[in-house]
């Protein structure tokens, strides 16, 4: 393991599914030599392809994990985090194996945590108004809505939460929790702006098509936004446990008192409840559910304190496994002036009001 006072390890993870027409150029064009850094590693994790991805990417100067069957993209990040942390990374980026980012810009991302500005760099695909070129419409409003909605649960102001382009230092990758099995992105940052994480977000350009192959995450977009959801809604109740339920218990309030409402001004006016008798019991169970939901929220919010204790246990025994020797002293930050890009960096007083 790299000592700071020598230099930092990077080890770029690159998830690969049937990639052999590109993963042999994504692989060469990673840069080698980088200021700040000692040693460069790239990993390949092979989701089980039936192609040349593996010998292509050893050929091209890659080390190869292959994983057994295909089981989501969400279960290869976290075992491509495992493995470059296995292997004493310093710095990880997970870069994607289709060639529609610029491995070039390996060296541009992991300058905000070079500089000790950042424990997250996060890539946005619309530096431009329009997107990257070639994203269809549907994607693009698609990316729209879901990064409003991460935005307002995180309290951050990103112009982009699904792409997978992405830098950690071993601070974050150490504390990063993640369980979706069909996709991370969003999960992942959600989890460590909640954990006041330093989060930076670059600009880089990128194609909006893939040149070779079929994406396995928004190949439907009906899929894609149904597994999407089931991530964002069980992100929501474990992270904001409180915050869901009560939500939940104030629109089943709300629904419950407006049909007790009508049905009050309805015997005000006319002098009976027929025809809407039987909406009587009926607001009176939606007002009932309220109360048991808001109930509910109060012990997952007690539950949900006990995992932060266990994910701050779990951060404790990874560094503690994973660490070979004592920290030595971090260097001053580099030069403002060798920055490649200006970052553009998230403010955490938004961050440290979430609950």
């Amino acid at each position: 393991m790299s000592a700071w006072g020598v230099g930092l390890k990077l080890v770029v993870t690159i998830p690969a599914l049937n990639e052999q027409e590109s993963i042999g150029r994504v692989v060469r064009e990673i840069p080698r030599r980088i200021v700040g850094v000692s040693e460069v590693e790239v990993v390949v994790m092979n989701d089980g392809s039936t192609d040349a991805t593996a010998a292509v990417a050893r050929a091209a100067g890659a080390k190869v994990v292959t994983l057994p069957g295909k089981r989501g993209l969400g279960h290869v990040f976290r075992s491509s985090m495992t493995e470059a942390i296995r292997r004493g990374a310093d710095l990880i980026v997970n870069i994607d194996g289709d060639g529609q980012f610029d491995s070039a810009d390996v060296a541009s991302i992991i300058q905000p945590i070079l500089h000790n500005q950042a424990d997250f760099v996060t890539c946005t695909r619309f530096a431009a108004a329009d997107g990257p070129r070639g994203m269809t419409s549907v994607k693009f409003w698609g990316n729209r809505s879901v990064t409003w909605l991460v935005n307002r649960l995180a309290k951050l102001d990103l112009s982009d939460v699904s792409c997978g382009f992405r830098a950690y230092n071993r601070e974050a990758a150490y504390r990063l929790s993640q369980f979706g099995r069909w996709t991370y992105v969003e999960e992942c940052l959600l989890d460590l702006a909640v954990k006041r994480m330093r989060i930076v977000q670059l600009p880089f350009t990128v194609r909006g098509q893939r040149e070779h192959g079929e994406s396995r995450v928004a190949r439907s977009v009906i899929r894609y936004g149904s597994n999407l959801s089931q991530i964002l809604l069980r992100a929501l109740r474990d992270i904001f446990p409180l915050r869901f339920f009560c939500s939940l218990a104030a629109l089943c309030f709300i629904i419950g008192l407006s049909g007790v409402g009508f049905l009050a001004l309805w015997l005000i006016l006319h002098g009976r409840t027929t025809p809407f008798t039987s909406l009587v019991p009926m607001s009176m169970a939606v007002i009932v559910l309220a109360f048991l939901l808001l109930m509910v929220g109060l012990l997952a919010d007690m539950v949900a304190r006990h995992r932060r204790l266990n994910e701050e246990l779990l951060y404790l025994a990874r560094r503690k496994l994973f660490t070979a020797a004592p920290a030595a002293v971090q260097p001053p930050p580099l030069a403002p002036a060798t920055l490649l890009v200006e970052p553009v960096l998230i403010s955490l007083d938004r961050a440290s009001a979430i609950d």
